[in-house]
């Protein structure tokens, strides 16, 4: 049967796109044992991997999906879209682009779209299966996972480039510390998303204040004699 991965990466960044993968390839099982396929050990969840491991997986997978036969998809939701429309509206973009890219071939209609998590995507026309975790579990939602980290990953690092006051090369768009000091220290740039942004500069600058506050108790001695 024909079955269909889809996962996406970036959600929980401060800059940078959401993007999604999906990968749609022929699996001779039935869906209660689909599990059961798993042809490369050296692929698995893009979080238990490293920037070396999926590296080396760029080449590798690739090929192997070729050999396979398989279709692949990406989707992109921009920062301008996720600060427009929000994250849900934006998870349903990345994630519906990619899924069409991986079945436009004329008559490619999967007997299950495997999607990661408990959303499906709205407009779909054929069979979801909603898989929490199913970047551990299935293949192909494993292989689609690693695709689009490799894919943002890529572009996080040409916009660390364009602004390499933010860390992008290295943090990935993430909340790190060294990113949130210099959001503290520059404001934002074009590709950063605005809420989670203003959040993390509330918190930092509501836990400096309390620092001080608690630097001037200490300096004075104990409220309390």
């Amino acid at each position: 049967s024909l079955y269909s991965g889809v996962d996406e990466v970036g959600y929980g960044a401060f800059a940078g796109p959401i993007v999604a993968a999906a990968c749609t390839m022929t699996i001779d099982l039935p869906p209660d044992r689909v599990t059961e396929f798993w042809p490369m050990s050296s692929v698995k969840d893009s979080k238990k991997t490293t920037p070396a491991q999926r590296r080396r997986l760029r080449e590798e997978l690739t090929e192997f999906l070729i050999d396979m036969g398989a279709c692949v998809g990406i989707g992109h939701a921009s920062v301008t879209y996720i600060n427009r429309y929000g994250y849900s509206k934006a998870r349903q973009k990345a994630l519906g682009d990619a899924v069409r890219e991986a079945t436009k071939a004329e008559g490619l209609r999967p007997f299950q779209l495997i999607v990661d998590g408990d959303v499906g995507i709205n407009g779909y026309p054929w069979r979801q299966r909603l898989e929490p975790k199913a970047d551990g579990r299935f293949f192909i939602v494993a292989a689609a996972s690693i695709l689009a980290k490799i894919t943002r990953d890529d572009e996080m690092v040409e916009l660390g480039k364009q602004y390499p006051q933010y860390h992008f090369g290295s943090n990935k768009g993430y909340g790190s510390k060294d990113h949130i000091d210099a959001l503290a220290k520059y404001g934002m740039c074009p590709e950063h998303r605005v809420q989670p942004c203003n959040k993390a500069l509330k918190k930092r600058s509501i836990n400096t204040r309390r620092s001080s506050a608690f630097k001037k108790i200490y300096r004075n001695g104990p409220m309390f004699r």
